[in-house]
Order: structure tokens, then C-alpha cells, then sequence
């Protein structure tokens, strides 16, 4: 027998056992892609069965009941303004970002806490007669302090998140509230930079008192006066809030973390410098 044949002849045979092989492997893991996929399983009403599921799911149905609550106060609230043509929002409501990570990208691990328990806040609210519809934050690119702060709670709460302008700039997103017809008579919570809130409130009030209508309005602090909020540096807890006719009130979390030297200080009357050189945008 040709030598040059057999050698010729002993290389096919060995490639075709390694195709073989090959295509048995490829087989193989094919099978085992298919063991990956996890089959739901599903309850009579079409939805999957809840303690069949992961954890989140579970603790997302939990809130199932407080969705409930917050969205039957929400759609009281605008029921209300159509009827009394409240124009604007019916209530407004700041907080600042929860404690973040000294300028840094994310929150910190107080500020992760925080977020955690903005779903309760949102409850407390309720309990006070106010159904939350949406979430406001500027749009930021070099952090993400405001939108982690309320995330958990847009999603456990069904509430949505509007992004409009910039931190230093409030501008956009005050008209964008006081004009779209989507927020006449709704409840909404800014979520916001602390050394911003005061240029967010003169803006508000720039914006808010033509668009609404409010003849010989003056704006009055909790000390009696007319000068604007200065949010102190440690202060994570307070809360300011607007009534239909921007009234204004100020109000309390009740979350105390373990961020030392905390406060719940609003002083009036000292200009508070928005800072321009760390633009969020």
C-alpha cells in the first residue's frame, strides 16, 4: 500500500473523529444551556406564584397594599384640583439626596439606608393625606446621589421619576411643572442638591405664583418673614413643602442614620451659593 496513501488516508480518519468530538461537546453544552433556563411557574390569575419566585419579587408584591393607599390619595388629589382648576401641582414637596460619598459617584452606606426607607416616607405622607405621583431630579452625569436616593421607592411604589435640567438651573424643571398639563393637581417630590434648594425655591416662587394666579402673594418662613431657607450641610431630614397655594411648611423624616453630627437645621435669611463649579450636567 502506498505510504503517501496511508498517511493521507490516517489523517482523514482523525479529522473526522475530531469533528465528532466536537460535535458531541457543542451538544453537550447546548444541553446544558437549556438546563439554565428557569421555567416559571405560573398561577391561575396568568401571574407567577410568589413563593416560587426571587426574593425581590416577593418583597415588591409586599408593598402591594401601600401601592394602594398611595394611588387612591394620588387620584383623590387630581379629582380635586380638576374640580377646584388648581393649576400646577396640588402640593410640593423637597428633600435633599440621601448621604453620599464625599462628591464621589455613588451614595455612601448611610445614604444607601436612607434609600431604603424613602418607601416609608412615602407612607408617612399618605397618613397625612398625600398621594405621591412623581419623583423630580435634575439630570446628572457625573453623579447619581439623587436618582439612587428615590429609586427603590419608584419602583417598590410605582412612582415615576422626571428628569429635566440641571441642578444649578432649576429653571426647566420648575416650568416644566407648572405648565404641563401631566402634573395639574398632582403631588410631587423634588429630589434635590442641599446647597441648590434655596435657588430651587426662588424659582418656584418666581414660577409658581403667576402661573397659579396668586394675587398679592408674599411669601412667609415658619419665623414669620420673608426670607428664603438655607439648608445646613448635615441636614438630610428636612422636608419643605408647598400647598396648592405655595404655602410654605416644613416638615421632618423620621430615619436617623449613623452619619455623625447630623442636623435638622433651616436657617433664614443667608444667601446659599449654588456650586457652579461642580455642574451636575
Amino acid at each position: 500500500m502506498n505510504k503517501s496513501f496511508f498517511f493521507t488516508g490516517s489523517c482523514l480518519v482523525i479529522f473526522l473523529i475530531i469533528i465528532f468530538i466536537i460535535f458531541i461537546s457543542l451538544k453537550k453544552n447546548n444541553k446544558k444551556d437549556n438546563n439554565l433556563e428557569k421555567k416559571v411557574t405560573c398561577g391561575t390569575d396568568g401571574c407567577p406564584i410568589e413563593k416560587d419566585q426571587t426574593e425581590l419579587y416577593k418583597i415588591y408584591n409586599s408593598y402591594n397594599d401601600k401601592r394602594i393607599i398611595n394611588n387612591t390619595l394620588a387620584i383623590n388629589s387630581t379629582q380635586n384640583a380638576i374640580k377646584n382648576s388648581i393649576k400646577g401641582p396640588s402640593n410640593i414637596f423637597i428633600i435633599r439626596h440621601a448621604e453620599d460619598m464625599n462628591h464621589e459617584y455613588p451614595l455612601d452606606c448611610n445614604g444607601i439606608l436612607r434609600s431604603t426607607y424613602i418607601p416609608d416616607l412615602i407612607g408617612e405622607l399618605n397618613a397625612k393625606g398625600f398621594g405621591i405621583q412623581g419623583f423630580i431630579t435634575p439630570i446628572s452625569y457625573n453623579t447619581i446621589h439623587k436618582q439612587q436616593t428615590i429609586l427603590l421607592t419608584s419602583w417598590l411604589m410605582d412612582i415615576p421619576i422626571f428628569m429635566h435640567g440641571v441642578v444649578n438651573d432649576p429653571e426647566k424643571s420648575v416650568t416644566q411643572i407648572f405648565n404641563d398639563p401631566a402634573f395639574k393637581g398632582k403631588n410631587i417630590i423634588f429630589c434635590w442638591k442641599h446647597e441648590c434648594i434655596q435657588n430651587l425655591v426662588q424659582t418656584i416662587l418666581d414660577i409658581g405664583v403667576p402661573v397659579k394666579g396668586l394675587k398679592n402673594y408674599k411669601f412667609k418662613n415658619p419665623e414669620g418673614n420673608s426670607l428664603l431657607p438655607f439648608w445646613s450641610h448635615k441636614n438630610y431630614v428636612s422636608i419643605i413643602h408647598f400647598d396648592s397655594d405655595l404655602n410654605f411648611n416644613l416638615m421632618k423624616q423620621s430615619l436617623i442614620s449613623c452619619l455623625p453630627k447630623q442636623s435638622d437645621i433651616i436657617k433664614y435669611g443667608k444667601i446659599q451659593l449654588c456650586n457652579t463649579k461642580k455642574i451636575e450636567a
